[in-house]
């Protein structure tokens, strides 16, 4: 009798960001070593992923640029550590456009986000990358 396949290992991180190399490291530890352990029980798991706390609130104050600096550097952390999936979080609109404050978040999709060095970008093909060239999209 064949397993079904376990299409995802999700580990959620309560560590706020900026999140550091060295989390990203444990985090993808962690999930490597589950992966290993449904493995040897005979389960293929498809893919592992990430789940941060919601980067617009922890990252409230900093200025787009800083943000979009961030958001390519921990991109680049995931890179290394062999991580293709990782949730930022919610963007709620309604926390972002609080008290008056003006909603910059709100343009910052999807034009704002980098494209991913090594996988598919999972923005709509319309998104510009940093080259300036457009992210392709994921189907998966």
């Amino acid at each position: 009798m064949t397993t079904p396949p376990i299409r995802t290992i999700t580990l959620g991180l309560g560590d706020e960001h900026p999140l550091t190399s060295t989390c990203i490291k444990q985090a993808a530890g962690i999930l490597q070593r589950a992966q290993e352990r449904y493995a040897g029980a005979g389960y293929e798991v498809q893919t592992l992923r990430l789940s941060t706390r919601p980067v617009f609130d922890d990252l409230a104050s900093w200025s787009s640029s800083a943000l979009v600096n961030y958001v390519q550097e921990l991109q680049h952390m995931l890179d290394d550590v062999g991580l293709a999936f990782c949730s930022l979080g919610t963007a709620q609109a309604i926390s972002l456009c609080h008290a008056g404050v003006r909603c910059r978040w709100l343009s910052f999709f999807p034009d704002g986000l980098p494209c991913r060095s090594r996988q598919p970008f999972p923005w709509p093909a319309r998104s510009r990358c940093g080259t300036g060239g457009t992210a392709s999209q994921d189907t998966g």
